[in-house]
């Protein structure tokens, strides 16, 4: 294994008789065999900064064979996709406080969009945080309704028809940490620009 090259060598050993007792036979295996299948595992850790997946190919030498591509696992499954969110944005409808003379209660609906590079999944036991909004009155709720929207090219869906996030859509706020939770009810997709809207209150 050559780390900085990415690249893992194996060695094809010369012939070699092996014997078959239930059969009685002497079989002459000349290393790899035409037309034969063979499966490959190995072991990788995956390094701490999300990537993309990345183009795999196979080729021998000796007996001169060409480099050809290795068709890649579908969406998660693609070799060495490491997670990661690929933009994040967050904004606001309102920089207005709130007042006690006469009473003003200044809703502020919090608008935050993401992308990941892969697909978050209920199998996995998906959730997603958004953290640091802290300093709101809007008090600790284990049902916080939010609305979301998913982008793709080309297309707009309201969420709760996808049902990403559920149907409706609720999260669990938290006063003090200023974050909202909320469960990924079904598969998301790697690529989609997705946008969730919810309201806190201004202090």
């Amino acid at each position: 294994w050559d780390r900085l090259a990415g690249t893992l060598i194996l060695a094809v050993l010369p012939s070699r008789l092996l014997v078959d007792p239930g059969n009685a036979t002497v079989v002459n295996q000349t290393g790899v065999q035409a037309g034969v299948y063979y499966g490959l595992a190995f072991n990788l850790t995956n390094g701490v900064v999300g990537q993309d997946a990345q183009s795999v190919s196979i080729e021998a030498s000796g007996t001169t064979l060409s480099r050809v591509p290795v068709a890649p696992g579908a969406r998660n499954a693609a070799p060495l996709l490491v997670a990661a969110f690929v933009t994040g944005k967050i904004g606001q409808s309102t920089p207005s406080s709130s007042a006690t003379g006469p009473t003003y209660t200044s809703y502020n609906e919090i608008t935050v969009t993401f992308v990941s590079n892969f697909d978050l999944t209920p199998a996995a036991g998906s959730t997603i945080t958004i953290r640091g909004l802290s300093g709101t009155a809007l008090a600790n709720s284990a049902a916080v309704r939010f609305r979301s929207t998913v982008l793709r090219p080309g297309l707009t869906k309201s969420l709760d028809a996808l049902f990403e996030f559920g149907d409706p859509a609720y999260g669990v706020w938290n006063q003090t940490a200023g974050s909202l939770v909320f469960v990924v009810i079904a598969d998301t997709v790697g690529r989609a620009e997705y946008e969730v809207r919810f309201t806190v209150i201004n202090p």
